[in-house]
């Protein structure tokens, strides 16, 4: 094609070259001319070819036509080159002519890279080579064409001096049997290599461990895959394996292994080095002392002071307690180097009996037991502790004297240290009072009209109930309806009206007389009254007007208000007087109003009276109220608010009228839009948006004409997520130990911000890639948020996600749901932490029962095609078989959704 363009090229030159070196003449000279001189002819052919071998030879020259050496397909860098001249990198492309050309390179998204000769990327937070896709565009510099397009290659830049420990540990250990570095890149696997120190013989795995008293010096690097060489991290370590007692060197001395047990008190110590510090030695070695004894709890942590162990009781219950300590011998030098068991010993810890039972107050003689009936033993004595007996002595009466009783309580098995001995007096006083009123007898008053609080003292009554004489050691409680004492501030109780301001409020006062020195001395007094009635306001009044002649009471029926009506303002009466006609005579309507049981003649608040005057003119007659539906009126509504009462987006409306069957319009004439005409209410929720209308109306009758009106609503889609609902994550050395939450996310146009709604211990980074190792097992909430924004005017949207995080190790995980659409997340349907498993027989079904998927590999999973043919949107049932490496299996049904 380039070819063809230039020999067109050409043509035109050798044209125009023709026509400005022999310019044409008149045709017929010219033709005569060439008849009369055909040796001229001939020279003037020779030239012009000349002239066209010269203009092509030029015009060859000018601008390249073909590539002799490109880019490559991957050039590599490291981290040190930065930042990359890609117009250098340009300019080492050699052609089939030299020439002026220019050079534009683009991205991976077609955009173009400026400036060219500082392409810079940071590679300092990631430990894995970053492959940039470039392509490059070259023209002719002096005519602007394009000669070569889109000329690809892919730049390979590796991290060196990045690549630190926070990507891969290497222990800090002077004392051990081998060494080994263990990659920790969160983003892609290190290769790590091992050499012995100044021998360049770098190998993948570590060396054999170290015989005891050998040591050995190793170097080792850690780099990306593919890096260049001297491109990444160094190191060296020296390291020495200890010379411990060996195992087989142990002399086992009677009674090894220690069984040894003990019954003990709670809060006793005990001393655990009298297991191995016994003269002639439990446990003796033909070495030097290498081995250090070291005790264990039930929980395996270690004894930090044996010789001085605290055994307590929990406390939670009466019975023993066990508790199992260990012991082992390790060598002291290294502890993995080995250890042996040497037995154990059994605490049994017996409680504080004091912490289980009660001791009587006042007459009474019996010790109440916190315990299951026989757990414990107790025994009483009243002659000074020469005899004891199971059975309590009997409870005094009043007037008996003061009795000193000693008790035991005792716990079945327990060392006598572990019971309890002591002694209580009981004492019934003869000075409770004898003498007591019912408060119904008494003059107590019973009604407080017309106040909102009342309040009175105590005192002033209880000498009313109990003789002054007998009251020093009476005890008084008052109690409400519902049998809750009341609260006293300086001995009185502050009543307060709590009604409607229409009806009474009556309190009923409950009185118990108590004694100080009995306990179980009760007596009820019985119960007064104290009765609110409410103060009369005016605001519940209305008066009459025109025609009407009859107050209206704002009051519940029968709220004990009574209103009397008087056209003379002597004689009174309930009813009011009839209703005025049109032409009636006026007159002054005199009222008034008053609570049940109060004297009308009294001053306080519980009267009231008032005057109105009345008159029916004939031509004032108010014509019939006609119900009215409303004006016309508009609102917007989001699809994420809840259902709406349509009456309250009305203006002005009335109540009581109808709604129209169906809207008249809908989205799509989509009439299933959650509209309830028989309740007037409107669920937007999913609904489709756009314009809604209803209609409400009143009917025609004999007085008013029909009344409608219409109502719109502006229904705004709120925002859609698709998310996965739940996801499963490991917190030991199972997989995956990591989760991005932004895999959770099925849309990629969606921005929002994820956050932790529960106590989650971990902390985000930028990447949101959180890693579980080591965090509590349990279910942990995570919530997407789109926040308001322009493109989102209604409000907050927040989809939730459920992360379990458990011990994976010994079992496997199966996913709820997999996208296969090619975005290199949840692609692939296939087991999680497969490493435990020895053998396995997964098979996928179709809705009709085919198999569209089996496989034998852990390690195998499912592309969502079935005989080359991507699956459709479903669920998708299998069941599957699992035989682990421990010896354990499993099977179960389950089923997975395939999304797009």
């Amino acid at each position: 094609m380039g070819s063809r363009l230039r020999v067109l090229w050409l043509t035109d030159a050798c044209f125009w070259l023709r026509t400005k070196v022999h310019p044409p003449a008149h045709p017929t000279l010219q033709i005569l001319k060439y008849k009369t001189s055909y040796t001229t002819m001939l020279k003037r052919i020779l030239l012009i070819f000349i002239l066209l071998l010269g203009i092509s030879q030029l015009t060859y020259g000018q601008c390249p036509t073909t590539i002799l050496m490109g880019l490559g397909d991957t050039i590599v860098y490291q981290e040190e080159d930065l930042p990359i001249n890609l117009i250098s990198l340009a300019n080492t492309i050699t052609y089939d002519a030299g020439g002026a050309v220019t050079f534009t390179w683009f991205d991976s998204d077609g955009i173009e890279i400026n400036p060219a000769d500082n392409f810079n990327q940071d590679v300092s937070n990631t430990c894995i080579p970053l492959f940039f896709d470039l392509t490059l565009d070259i023209h002719c510099e002096d005519t602007g064409d394009l000669l070569f397009a889109d000329v690809a290659t892919t730049i390979a830049l590796y991290p060196c001096q990045s690549i630190s420990e926070s990507f891969y540990d290497a222990p800090d250990v002077t004392e051990a049997c081998s060494f080994e570095v263990t990659p920790m890149c969160p983003n892609g696997n290190l290769i790590v290599e091992y050499a012995i120190f100044g021998v360049d013989n770098f190998q993948s795995n570590p060396f054999t461990p170290l015989a005891p008293g050998e040591m050995a010096t190793y170097s080792y690097r850690v780099f990306a895959e593919g890096a260049p060489d001297n491109c990444g991290a160094f190191g060296i370590q020296t390291i020495e394996c200890p010379n411990c007692t060996e195992i087989n060197s142990l002399i086992l001395v009677p009674p090894v292994p220690i069984d040894a047990t003990a019954n003990v008190c709670t809060g006793e110590t005990f001393d655990l080095t009298n297991f191995t510090n016994i003269p002639g030695g439990i446990i003796s070695t033909s070495a030097p002392l290498e081995q250090v004894a070291t005790w264990f709890d039930e929980d395996g942590n270690q004894i930090t002071n044996p010789s001085d162990l605290l055994l307590e009781h929990s406390g939670t219950s009466c019975e023993a307690e066990e508790r199992v300590f260990t012991l082992e011998f390790d060598c002291i030098s290294d502890p993995d180097a080995w250890n042996l068991f040497a037995g154990t010993f059994t605490a049994t810890i017996y409680p504080d009996p004091s912490d289980f039972i009660s001791l009587p107050v006042g007459c009474e003689t019996v010790i109440q037991e916190n315990c299951p009936v026989g757990s414990l033993e107790i025994l009483y004595s009243t002659d000074g502790g020469t005899t004891f007996a199971p059975t309590p002595p009997p409870i005094l009466v009043d007037g008996d004297p003061a009795l000193n009783v000693l008790y035991q309580v005792n716990i079945p098995s327990a060392p006598l240290d572990c019971n309890l001995a002591d002694d209580f007096t009981a004492s019934c006083s003869d000075d409770c009072p004898t003498t007591i009123n019912n408060v119904s007898s008494i003059n107590i008053p019973t009604s407080n009209p017309c106040q909102p609080s009342f309040t009175f003292n105590t005192q002033n009554i209880n000498t009313l109930i109990v003789p002054t004489a007998e009251i020093a050691n009476a005890t008084f409680t008052w109690l409400d309806e519902l049998g809750n004492p009341y609260p006293l501030s300086n001995d009185a109780i502050s009543l307060i009206y709590d009604e409607d301001g229409c009806n009474p409020d009556v309190h009923t006062i409950n009185v118990i007389v108590g004694c100080i020195n009995d306990p179980n001395f009760e007596f009820d007094a019985g119960s007064f009254s104290i009765t609110f009635y409410p103060p009369i306001a005016p605001i519940i009044l209305s008066e009459p007007d025109g025609c009407n002649t009859e107050v209206v009471l704002d009051c519940p029926p029968n709220s004990g208000i009574t209103i009397e009506y008087s056209t003379d303002n002597i004689n009174f009466s309930p009813t009011p007087p009839p209703a005025l006609q049109p032409g009636d005579p006026s007159f002054e309507l005199i009222y008034q109003v008053f609570n049940g049981g109060m004297d009308i003649n009294g001053t306080n608040d519980c009267f009231y009276s008032g005057s109105v005057f009345l008159e029916c003119p004939i031509d004032t007659m108010p014509p019939p109220a006609c119900p009215f539906a409303g004006e016309i009126s508009r609102a917007d509504l989001c699809n994420t608010d809840g259902i709406i009462n349509l009456f309250d987006l009305l203006i002005n409306a009335d109540t009581g009228g109808e709604w129209l069957n169906m809207p008249v319009i809908t989205p799509n004439n989509n009439n299933d839009v959650g509209y309830d005409p028989i309740n007037g209410t409107f669920d937007p929720t999913d609904q489709v948006g756009g314009t809604y209308q209803f209609e409400y109306f009143f009917p025609s009758s004999i007085d008013c004409p029909e009344s409608s009106t219409s109502l719109t609503i502006d229904l705004i889609e709120g925002p859609q997520l698709n998310l996965v609902g739940e996801g499963n994550v490991c917190n030991d050395t199972g997989d995956p130990s990591t989760i991005n939450l932004n895999s959770f996310l099925l849309d990629e146009d969606t921005t929002g911000i994820w956050i932790a709604l529960d106590n989650v211990p971990i902390t985000f980074n930028d990447s949101l890639i959180i890693d579980f190792t080591g965090v509590p097992s349990g279910e942990y909430l995570f919530a997407y948020t789109l926040p308001v924004d322009s493109a989102n005017t209604c409000g907050n949207n927040v989809f939730e996600t459920l992360i379990r995080v458990e011990a994976c190790l010994g079992k496997i995980l199966l996913p709820t749901a997999f996208t296969p659409n090619g975005d290199g997340l949840n692609d692939v349907f296939e087991i999680i932490n497969p490493q435990g498993v020895e053998s396995v027989s997964l098979n996928i079904f179709n809705r009709w029962g085919q198999k569209v998927f089996e496989t034998s590999d852990p390690y195998e999973g499912w592309d969502g095609t079935f005989n080359q043919t991507e699956q459709e949107v479903g669920v998708y049932p299998f069941y599957i078989e699992v035989n682990y490496l421990d010896g354990s299996n499993e099977s179960s049904f389950g089923s997975v959704t395939l999304l797009k």
